[in-house]
């Protein structure tokens, strides 16, 4: 019992120093990647936004593929082209121009601007564009299936977005932003997938 009695603060102490240890490796991550975020704001943003697409189209096939169904990896690649574009270089420039124009504060303006006028006016309609017409869809076609698409996209962005980037531009510092919204653009880039896709799908399925 002694030896028990003994070895019970050493061992809670010895899980002390390692939490603290882990912690203290997480500080030091993050003043780092906040450095480095700040001395080139673009280049941590395109490795923020690079590992994201690809993940989320992989899941969304996998959720959707019968058995026996070709992964479609030109979709794939589409969609992390884009991705990584997207938030690496005109998101975060829009970012910084809503921070210029509106300050550090004005949450909700900047929430409300980023989800309710360029989510619509250009995430949207640059994301079926470019994800249609690298996947070998006629630029006709994309028109019409963004056109066909444009108020659920829009809309269900809106509703899923709405207290996530009013969160963002609260309380998370400018230099992780992106890296924020990218962690919540897993589930938004798959249900994306996922909607941009059903029709192309359905009718692959249909002549096979």
């Amino acid at each position: 019992q002694d030896l028990s009695a003994q070895r019970e603060p050493r061992m809670a102490s010895t899980g002390w120093r390692a939490a603290d240890g882990a912690l203290g490796w997480l500080s030091r991550l993050t003043r780092r990647w906040a450095e480095f975020s700040d001395r080139r704001p673009y280049a941590s943003s395109l490795l923020a936004a690079g590992a994201v697409p690809p993940a989320a189209d992989i899941t969304c096939q996998t959720l959707t593929l019968k058995e026996g169904e070709k992964r479609d990896w030109q979709r794939t690649a589409s969609l992390t082209l884009w991705g990584t574009w997207h938030y690496g270089i005109p998101q975060k420039a829009w970012y910084l121009s809503l921070d210029k124009l509106l300050g550090p504060r004005a949450a909700g303006s900047k929430m409300f601007l980023d989800v309710w006028v360029w989510t619509p006016i250009f995430l949207i309609p640059s994301f079926y564009l470019a994800t249609g017409l690298m996947q070998g869809r006629s630029a006709e076609a994309t028109w019409k299936q963004l056109q066909a698409e444009f108020f659920e996209a829009a809309f269900g962005s809106g509703l899923f977005w709405s207290p996530i980037v009013l969160m963002n531009f609260y309380v998370v510092p400018p230099h992780s932003r992106i890296l924020f919204i990218v962690c919540f653009s897993f589930i938004h880039k798959t249900w994306l997938s996922w909607l941009s896709n059903r029709e192309h799908l359905a009718r692959r399925r249909a002549t096979s």
